[in-house]
């Protein structure tokens, strides 16, 4: 095979994704949206924090990246490692994304952070931890009127586990 078709072919197999990862990405892309409308979605290790220690049953999905090597703070290494355990001993469903900017620019994270702070009230505002979106943690929390969407996403996201044999790790872009 010469060098151009091998490296196509790598390119081909490489961005055609199993069933299971499309159903899975687009049950996340449309969780995601009603929960943004919502306001349930908490960005960073701050607000995730404040969910998880509150009422982690709450939580419909923890997402986080997989690559936390780009994290300039070597705590916050540790803390999203400790977050994961924490998911896993309390059963929260927890995927891992590939580029952690994908998640955000899909939540457009920079305005969804604004529209939270007023959503909260500036009292509220002044409490909440200052952490940014370096970490790339995203968590979704339960709605008060239960979407089928949300337990869509759960079915995607238990269907990928058993294929995977562990948490699955999507692709946001193809």
């Amino acid at each position: 095979m010469i060098p151009s078709t091998m490296s196509s072919l790598q390119d081909t197999m490489t961005s055609v994704r199993p069933p299971w990862e499309s159903d899975l990405v687009e049950a996340l892309k449309v969780s995601l949206q009603l929960a943004k409308e919502e306001y349930r979605i908490r960005i960073g290790l701050g607000h995730a924090l404040q969910i998880l220690e509150v009422d982690p049953h709450s939580v419909v999905m923890c997402i986080l990246p997989i690559n936390p090597d780009k994290l300039k703070n070597p705590l916050s290494h540790m803390q999203l490692l400790l977050i994961d355990a924490f998911c896993s001993e309390n059963n929260i469903r927890m995927l891992k994304v590939q580029c952690a900017e994908d998640l955000l620019s899909m939540i457009d994270a920079k305005y969804y952070e604004q529209r939270m702070q007023l959503y909260e009230g500036e009292e509220d505002a002044e409490d909440l931890p200052e952490d940014g979106f370096e970490d790339g943690l995203v968590l979704i929390q339960e709605s008060k009127n239960h979407y089928l969407e949300d337990q869509d996403l759960r079915k995607f996201y238990d269907i990928a586990a058993k294929h995977c044999h562990t948490r699955p790790i999507v692709r946001l872009r193809s």
